[in-house]
């Protein structure tokens, strides 16, 4: 559509009505010159459905270029995969700049989001057979002619029953990536609102916990918001947010309200489009806005809630739980908090012994090298995590235990 007072572009890609299918392939190039405004959106959800045996993955793949002082939203519907579908998705983004011209950096806001399918079409939600997502952000300095991978981001997901477990009532995940100077206004007001990170005096109470930076607020919307540094000779910091909310509706209300039409720079609200009616908008956007006095912190209130079940159960007179109920009250939700933390690459924190952020900070170097950092991880491991996990063996095989129960107090208590 054409602008309106020399706002953006809006660009709607229109693809296949019905949904893909084994086999189908779609590439997309987009490159938005100095100086302009771009929204581009899709006019539906991308629907994957159940693979053809013999035939490829679904793949998906969009390429973009952002020159100098351009502004790109590019804001997709959701992609949505059903029962035994098997979907594969890349997208790569490439800014360019001059190191030798004091032109104004390009901006953009970016946002990657899927769902688990339909609960009431294909036998529940998470019941797709994989679901592969990746996202590279890159720097371009036209002067010297070097690209800097500045982010990089993936998820692999095997769907089913036990993705179904960790994910809970959840039936969507977004990722939004806010980087340059047109968006930085919104980007600041997401930090300030949603990071926490560098502030540990926080506690399991009423109002934000400061020690994790994850915001569980009365709808039951999960939202972390971290940073990530930009080349040098670049101002500012990209911003990233994670997101999981239970339908569509709620998660596009939440980007409406922090996100919207960046301040007027856009055509209209991509996320408002996405919604059947302005009416839900309208009622649901003061809602999620305000602050609720019941507000949570998801670090102790997701592990919380298994944990209380168990401990009534027990009450009720069934005083040994199995063995594995606990544990599955404790493991369930941390899928869906690696998928949801602001940490960068998902998950990496926690399965990498932290490399990439040692990388991020540049601890290591010629001083520090990563052979050194791999002997020392290997040190920890076999004076913290073994003994840890010999401990919990021994504990399911002492003779009190061996009936296969074993109550979930002393469980939690012996950890």
């Amino acid at each position: 559509s054409r602008p309106n007072n020399d706002r953006s572009l809006m660009i709607v890609v229109l693809d296949f009505g019905g949904g893909l299918v084994s086999g189908d392939e779609i590439r997309l190039k987009f490159h938005v010159k100095s100086g302009a405004s771009a929204t581009i959106t899709s006019q539906s959800t991308t629907k994957a459905f159940k693979t053809i045996i013999g035939r490829p993955d679904t793949f998906l793949c969009t390429d973009v270029m952002v020159e100098e002082g351009a502004l790109l939203a590019l804001v997709p519907q959701p992609i949505q995969c059903y029962n035994e579908s098997k979907l594969r998705q890349e997208t790569s983004i490439t800014l360019t700049y001059a190191s030798s011209r004091n032109n104004l950096a390009p901006s953009l806001l970016f946002v990657d989001w899927y769902t688990g399918g339909g609960r009431s079409l294909d036998h529940g939600n998470w019941k797709f057979n994989s679901f592969h997502t990746c996202t590279e952000l890159k720097w371009l300095n036209i002067d010297s002619g070097k690209i800097s991978t500045i982010f990089k981001d993936q998820s692999i997901l095997a769907g089913g029953d036990e993705l179904s477990r960790h994910m809970r009532a959840f039936n969507i995940v977004c990722l939004v990536l806010l980087v340059g100077p047109r968006v930085a206004n919104v980007a600041d007001k997401l930090i300030k609102q949603f990071s926490s990170r560098g502030h540990y005096e926080g506690s399991c109470s009423n109002g934000h916990n400061g020690a994790v930076g994850l915001d569980h607020n009365r709808d039951q919307l999960l939202v972390s918001c971290g940073s990530f540094p930009l080349v040098p000779g670049i101002e500012g910091e990209g911003v990233l947010v994670r997101i999981a909310a239970r339908s569509m509706e709620q998660a596009s209300v939440f980007l409406s309200c922090y996100i919207g039409d960046l301040d007027g720079q856009l055509e209209e609200d991509p996320f408002e489009d996405i919604l059947s009616t302005h009416q839900v908008i309208n009622t649901q956007k003061r809602i999620n806005c305000e602050t609720s006095s019941e507000e949570i912190s998801l670090s102790c209130g997701l592990l919380k809630l298994p944990l209380q079940a168990a401990a009534e159960s027990a009450n009720k007179g069934n005083q040994n739980v199995s063995k594995y109920s606990s544990l599955q009250a404790l493991v369930s939700p941390m899928c869906l908090y690696q998928l949801v933390d602001s940490s960068s690459p998902t998950g990496g924190f926690a399965h990498s012994n932290t490399l990439e952020a040692a990388c991020q900070l540049h601890f290591i170097n010629e001083n520090y090298p990563l052979l050194q950092y791999v002997w020392e991880v290997l040190l920890q491991t076999t004076t913290t995590m073994i003994p840890f996990l010999v401990r919990s063996c021994r504990l399911f095989q002492e003779p009190e235990n061996a009936s296969g129960s074993i109550s979930w107090g002393v469980l939690v208590d012996a950890w």
